[in-house]
């Protein structure tokens, strides 16, 4: 489970994507990123 590409997916009605970064040492980040105006969003 290792990886930096993502499965392909459609945005939902919301146009929010939540992406989840852990790092080598297990510390983890998760940003909630709009997709509104960017050409993911169609």
């Amino acid at each position: 489970m290792r990886g930096t590409v993502s499965f392909p997916f459609r945005p939902g009605e919301h146009k929010r994507i939540a992406m989840k970064v852990i790092d080598f040492r297990g510390n983890e980040v998760v940003r909630v990123v709009n997709l509104e105006g960017t050409a993911y969003a169609r």
